[in-house]
């Protein structure tokens, strides 16, 4: 009897194992006791019964009690003890990564630093959104944590694994510093989904499971979880553009980007013989069908241009990502006007940057309209140039079908518009730039 009662115990309850979370049937018993507490699970590291818990109400993440560790919350008990297949399952289950611990203070992060071995976890919590330079209650952060620590590791100069624990979450800090939360995304394409179907004994649930280490989880990792908005800006300066601004926001970690994530950098490719498939151009990783990461509306573009490249006739580049102009990035303020943001400075301006503010302007002059039908002024800094300039002699190609699209930071004007357009530049003698013609300023 006994032994078929843990047989069906075994079958009703979910089970974690060293390749994660198994999907199973659940009907925990929710209880007030504070030794049922999910804080109290996590506290004698019994992943088990958090697993029970959480499959029947997902809420319990949070579930803490006043009796246990001092009302502090699983993750941060978890996080305090290297309890990492207890981190992992938690923040499945959406656990703050992020949260300041009640009593002491401390963030999930912090408390590891202090109390913590290893770096497993500060990888899980980093992953999942926690910040290192974010202070807590007491007015530090975990990165200034690990400074102080390893300071007065090397003045006493015993603890030889101490010292390499803390240098090895400083240069995970610096990672974070560089990519945020991204920097710790796993490969695109790593990460599979499984639907259960009808044959299934559940055919309302789904898990993902990575495809090198079996790893298995309910919830979207944060590789799987980006969105896009796309908004109109209308930019300053001459003519007033409409540009295109866009953000990427992840999910999970709460990241947010002007540019596209490494996860959705995908290409769509179809061979002479009519083979497709789709490529990663960050890990040259390939796939028969559409990864998940890309969400649906980015997938039908993308698979609308097969074989799509950018090239750079001026710079003599050839790419699969799109362009880095200058590493700014166009954004939309929440009346629509268009700004600029530097990637890497974080700087922001609300004046285009030079690589944005070229304008194409047709050329009037018989004399030279033959060779040259354009000429370009940037508008920022008033240089004036025959030839097309980097930023804006990109274009997307395709090898089979040719020119696809031209890459415009900052929106040229066809020969249409620029010539309506073009009454806003005078030139004192002469018209365009150079050659013999007026040096004298554009005036505007």
């Amino acid at each position: 009897m006994l032994f078929v009662f843990c047989v069906l115990l075994n079958i009703l309850c979910p089970t974690y194992t060293n390749t994660g979370v198994k999907l199973v049937d659940a009907d925990a018993h929710i209880s007030d006791d504070p030794e049922t507490t999910t804080a109290f699970h996590a506290l004698h590291g019994d992943t088990q019964a958090i697993l029970t818990k959480l499959h029947r109400d997902p809420k319990l993440v949070h579930e803490s009690h006043p009796l246990v560790a001092s009302n502090a919350s699983p993750l941060f008990i978890a996080a305090n003890t290297s309890a990492t297949e207890i981190v992992d399952l938690l923040l499945q289950y959406y656990a703050n990564a992020t949260a300041v611990d009640a009593v002491s203070g401390l963030t999930p992060l912090t408390s590891f630093v202090r109390n913590g071995r290893g770096t497993d976890v500060a990888r899980q919590l980093l992953a999942n959104g926690a910040n290192p330079t974010k202070p807590d209650k007491t007015g530090k952060s975990a990165a200034a944590y690990v400074a102080m620590l390893l300071s007065r590791v090397k003045q006493s100069d015993r603890n030889i694994e101490e010292a390499r624990r803390l240098v090895e979450l400083t240069q995970l800090f610096d990672i974070y510093s560089v990519q945020g939360a991204e920097g710790f995304e796993d490969a695109p394409g790593a990460w599979r989904m499984h639907a259960y179907n009808s044959k299934d004994a559940h055919p309302d649930a789904s898990f993902f499971y990575h495809v090198d280490s079996g790893r298995q989880r309910y919830s979207k990792p944060a590789s799987l979880a980006w969105t896009r908005i796309v908004r109109n800006a209308t930019s300053a300066g001459t003519g007033g553009h409409t540009m295109i601004a866009r953000v990427f926001v992840n999910q999970v970690t709460g990241q947010t980007l002007l540019r596209v994530p490494k996860a959705l950098r995908w290409r769509f490719i179809r061979t002479p013989t009519g083979d497709e498939y789709w490529m990663s151009t960050e890990s040259n990783s390939s796939l028969a069908e559409a990864p998940i990461e890309l969400p649906e509306e980015m997938a039908r573009e993308i698979r609308a241009l097969p074989n799509a490249f950018w090239t750079n006739k001026v710079l003599g580049v050839n790419q699969w990502s799109e362009p880095d102009v200058g590493g700014w990035n166009v954004a939309a303020d929440r009346h629509g006007r268009a700004y600029y943001v530097h990637e890497r400075t974080g700087e922001s301006s609300w004046l285009k940057p030079p690589e944005f503010a070229w304008m194409m302007i047709v050329n009037n002059d018989a004399r030279t309209s033959a060779t040259h039908p354009y000429w370009y002024v940037n508008e920022n800094t008033g240089e004036r140039t025959w030839d097309e300039p980097e930023a804006v002699a990109w274009t997307l190609m395709d090898e089979l079908s040719g020119e696809l699209a031209r890459y415009r930071p900052c929106p040229a004007m066809t020969s249409g518009e620029a010539s309506e357009k073009s009454r806003h530049f005078s030139m004192k003698k002469g018209t365009g730039p150079g050659g013999g013609h007026s040096n004298n300023n554009i005036e505007l």
